[in-house]
């Protein structure tokens, strides 16, 4: 069901039964219906509603958090915006596993709304014109290496600003020839 400008839904022609219900919105927290007016985020912990012929269950409510929003701009060394950067969230409460992936615009920016709360340590790529290492988000410059890039802890219902990448190390290349003993 979708819900109205207050937020109110109702969904009809349920068959008498028990009902799993959730709540999503894209930018929120995912949640399911619990019991309480709040939801719960882990669904071990949802509830059922139970739906008796000719009877409406009500109250099945649930208050959504704003996910973290976190954004930032990368540049390359002399300041000019970089587009297409690949803006990866590595999720420390995981090990440090890739958790989330955006990319730049033309001005050089992205946003993300679909974080979890947590730790996450940020890098950027270049996928696609292949021009510059790979760096990582920190409180100094050069950083080529997870384990020394900053961590940073973002929570519900917060925006986090200015986590931004200047890309400076351009990749280099090697070139040669491969003969065997014959010179071929």
């Amino acid at each position: 069901a979708t819900t109205d400008a207050s937020g109110e839904y109702c969904v009809t022609r349920l068959q008498p039964g028990k009902y799993l219900v959730d709540f999503s919105k894209k930018g929120y927290v995912h949640k399911y219906y619990d019991g309480s007016n709040e939801g719960t985020e882990n669904s071990e912990e949802q509830g059922f509603v139970k739906v008796s012929l000719g009877d409406t269950a009500t109250n099945c409510n649930a208050s959504l958090d704003k996910n973290p929003v976190v954004s930032g701009t990368v540049k390359d060394g002399g300041g000019n915006p970089l587009s297409n950067i690949h803006v990866v969230f590595y999720d420390m409460n995981r090990n440090g596993s890739s958790a989330h992936g955006v990319y730049t615009d033309e001005q050089g920016n992205y946003t993300t709304e679909k974080l979890k709360e947590g730790s996450y340590r940020v890098g950027f790529q270049d996928p696609y014109n292949k021009e510059y290492a790979t760096k990582y988000y920190a409180d100094k410059p050069n950083v080529f290496s997870i384990e020394n890039a900053k961590t940073i802890t973002v929570q519900k219902n917060s925006t986090y600003t200015n986590i931004d990448g200047v890309m400076t190390e351009r990749l280099h290349s090697v070139d040669g020839r491969i003969v065997d003993e014959t010179g071929h």
